[in-house]
């Protein structure tokens, strides 16, 4: 009995204060609810130091008499003519940043309903996408300080709203570049869709021209932002693969191999098959030889001619 107890009385002490020990880790929050770091923004993947240098990246907005500035104008007047039209009224419906409503955006691309609820690691992924792309932008915004088209015309657009509220931060588009990250990161999530989703993603960067808040070349400078701020962190392509496997949030035709089975390497392996063996000349020093012979040679019971 000694014996015994003295075996089995460290593992005892071992397990309490391993016991002991969990009691007093903090738990984890997991992935699906994280803390706001504002109101209705959680923190995205990636650190300050890790944001792109977007002023470095991007050029200048066009300059007041140029070619590309007078480009800019013309689509803006053009796009003037769409007010009271479903694609307005789509493109004020583009401009909802806040979840759950952004998350109806892409939902008819994907051909998924993204929520909280049913998709809990694709809403949080989008959220935090959101968060990188947005900062991403706010060196530029704060460098060029471009007026938006709406204040230099005068006139409301599609949001009148939040236009007493805007500042004159036109370049480069958050939006655009939010609605850019979002499509590139989805169609790797579902790359049997990505032709629909990267073609969403284009047209939701094409609404802020239409709504009037932001010219075309701020448009094309967002996407510029948003594709390095997106393509950065490696936590969004693992997330990607995981949440496009059959059975998960977004289930796709993508075929998955099974498991190759491993052999234990204490698993006996079969012997190998042994090879028929021709027959062949007999071997011993009491055979025969059965080279020809010519003349009066003889053969020797030793199989060696005498």
């Amino acid at each position: 009995m000694g014996a015994t107890q003295s075996r089995h009385f460290p593992w005892a002490v071992l397990g309490t204060a391993l016991l002991a020990g969990c009691a007093a880790v903090e738990p984890v929050v997991p992935p699906t609810d994280l803390p706001e770091v504002r109101p209705g923004y959680v923190a995205g993947y990636l650190q300050p130091n890790q944001l792109p240098d977007t002023v470095a990246i991007l050029p200048p907005p066009p300059a007041a008499g140029s070619a590309a500035a007078a480009a800019d104008e013309e689509l803006y007047r053009a796009t003037r003519k769409l007010k009271e039209t479903p694609r307005w009224a789509q493109a004020a419906k583009d401009a909802e940043l806040r979840f759950p409503q952004a998350t109806e955006h892409f939902s008819c691309a994907l051909g998924v309903a993204i929520s909280a609820e049913a998709t809990p690691h694709l809403n949080m992924l989008l959220r935090r996408v959101r968060m990188d792309s947005s900062r991403a932008n706010d060196k530029p915004k704060d460098h060029y300080k471009r007026p938006r088209p709406f204040m230099v015309s005068k006139e409301p657009s599609c949001t009148p709203k939040s236009d007493a509220t805007a500042k004159p931060d036109s370049y480069p588009s958050g939006h655009a570049s939010i609605g850019w990250a979002w499509a590139l990161t989805l169609a790797e999530v579902a790359p049997e869709k990505a032709d629909a989703i990267l073609a969403r993603g284009y047209a939701y960067g094409q609404s802020r021209v239409v709504c009037g808040v932001h010219y075309r070349s701020d448009v094309e400078s967002g996407r510029v932002v948003g594709a390095p701020t997106r393509s950065t962190p490696r936590k969004w392509r693992s997330r990607a693969r995981k949440c496009s496997r059959p059975g998960r949030q977004v289930p796709g035709p993508r075929p998955i191999a099974p498991p190759r089975r491993r052999r234990s390497r204490w698993t006996a392996s079969p012997a190998p098959a042994r090879r028929a063996s021709r027959p062949g000349p007999p071997r011993g020093r009491a055979a025969a030889w059965r080279a020809p012979v010519s003349g009066k040679m003889q053969i020797s019971s030793r199989g060696s001619p005498r």
